[in-house]
């Protein structure tokens, strides 16, 4: 059995990322899988797992339709230096890296990418603000009495505002997965326009963005964050013997070498 991690991108939640979880673990072909949310990263155990990945992918995105997995090792992450007292004069990668550059995960469009749930990175934040903009439009016309204008204004607000959440939940009603929350709000929206309360039917939709938009933030602050932590954490260590290895081969019982302002690689006994 070998074990290999990859990068899995665009993963809507942590909800998810355990359901794609399960599903990888039901296998017979893998002994175990893992997917950590906060740093995007699967474990698979199994004979050959790089000839699980297009499998693997296509299971995936019964659940998440625009999911990538991706070698670690191709995910885009610069070289960096070492941090502690590494004297073998070679770069090395990070696990996770903060190094603020850009890191294009192996599509080769040269752009960042981000796993927003509705958009990507300030696209978001513009369709929410036009959106918001044609439903104040819409309150104005419908406070100087021109209905006709005001619906219009509503509709086109609520075009903008609601045209991923409906085309997401389409997509996972196709795949099975009937009562999610892009569902739900696709009823509750439609069924307020049906009723002719089209304000309110904008109003759900554009509350509902404006919650996600920010809860995507602060997960990817708090991504970004564990990431820093991540990378932080020592690559090489000293051995009495002069040797430097990578942290991961050390063993058990190994006497490490620790200089003035290094970092304390591994668990152990100082």
């Amino acid at each position: 059995m070998a074990e290999k991690v990859y990068i899995i991108e665009n993963l809507d939640c942590a909800n998810c990322a355990a359901k794609i979880e399960a599903k990888f673990n039901a296998l017979q072909e893998v002994e175990s899988a893992s997917i950590t949310f906060a740093t995007k990263q699967l474990r698979i155990t199994a004979h050959d797992p790089d000839a699980l990945v297009e499998k693997l992918t296509a299971i995936a995105r019964t659940v998440e339709s625009e999911v990538k997995i991706l070698p670690r090792d191709a995910h885009g992450h610069r070289h960096h230096g070492h941090h502690e007292g590494c004297s073998c004069g070679h770069d090395h990668h990070h696990e996770g890296c903060a190094c603020n550059h850009d890191h294009h995960e192996g599509c080769g469009c040269g752009h960042d990418h981000h796993e927003h749930r509705h958009g990507h990175g300030d696209s978001d934040g513009n369709v929410i603000l036009l959106g918001a903009a044609l439903f104040a439009a819409g309150f104005v016309l419908q406070s100087i009495g021109s209905l006709r204008f005001s619906t219009a204004a509503f509709a086109a607000a609520y075009a903008v505002l609601a045209r991923e959440i409906l085309g997401a939940a389409w997509k996972n009603l196709r795949n099975g997965h009937v009562l999610d929350e892009n569902f739900l709000m696709s009823i509750a929206s439609l069924g307020a326009f049906c009723i002719g309360e089209a304000a309110e039917a904008v109003g759900v939709i554009l509350f509902y963005r404006l919650g996600e938009y920010f809860e995507e933030k602060a997960v990817a602050r708090s991504r970004s964050q564990i990431m820093e932590a991540i990378d932080l954490r020592p690559e090489v260590v000293n051995l009495l013997s002069g040797e430097t290895i990578p942290a991961e081969d050390a063993q058990v019982g190994d006497v490490l070498i620790l200089r003035p302002g290094d970092r304390i690689p591994l668990d152990g006994t100082v």
